[in-house]
């Protein structure tokens, strides 16, 4: 793996890696062919859960496990590490759509920032993407409902809904937040280190 100007956090340096050496994220999504990958229950409502087990077949990288991301958004846990993110210290999101639900759980600044330098794929996105930074935030439901003409659609609902439609993920609704332009942000990041 190559260097990044921003340090590998420790919490960060137990997670599994990718061949190349790149730290795979806590709420990455694994496929293995021992375990159904995505299956549906039906109580309290219809939602999606996952049954892959962190280390057991290959990551989707790219792809979250809605089991943790319900568990991180819900438990304030970082996406990228899986521990907590005290209530003290902003939680921070990157997102190439303003103003929109964030579906993506928080991070720790450091291990987005680490994140950021590491994962090809948010690198692609620094130039079009910002970072948003909150104390405090509120949490949704993403339902997926079946529209006239089969199109699927994801509706917003608020936390333990009864609304038609297949709970996916939750969704994190900062307060009083901080947007500053991802590069911007991760150089003020390193500076700081």
């Amino acid at each position: 793996m190559s260097q990044t100007p921003f340090p590998m956090p420790e919490t960060v340096r137990a997670l599994h890696r990718t061949p190349e050496g790149v730290p795979i994220p806590w709420n990455t999504e694994w496929d293995s062919s021992e375990n159904r990958r995505i299956v549906q229950r039906l109580t309290p409502a219809p939602r999606l859960d996952c049954d892959c087990i962190i280390g057991r077949g290959e990551p989707r990288m790219g792809g979250q496990c809605p089991s943790r991301q319900r568990m991180a958004v819900t438990g304030r846990l970082c996406g990228v590490c899986g521990t907590p993110v005290d209530a003290r210290t902003s939680v921070a999101w990157i997102s190439a759509t303003p103003g929109a639900s964030l579906v993506e759980p928080g991070a720790h600044p450091a291990c987005l920032a680490y994140a950021m330098c590491a994962c090809p794929h948010l690198q692609h996105l620094l130039h079009r993407s910002r970072v948003i930074e909150c104390q405090e935030y509120a949490v949704a439901e993403s339902h997926i409902v079946l529209r006239e003409g089969a199109a699927l659609e994801r509706v917003p609902a608020p936390l333990d809904s009864t609304r038609p439609g297949l709970l996916d993920f939750y969704v994190s609704l900062p307060h009083e937040s901080r947007t500053t332009y991802a590069r911007r942000w991760l150089d003020e990041q390193t500076a700081r280190n």
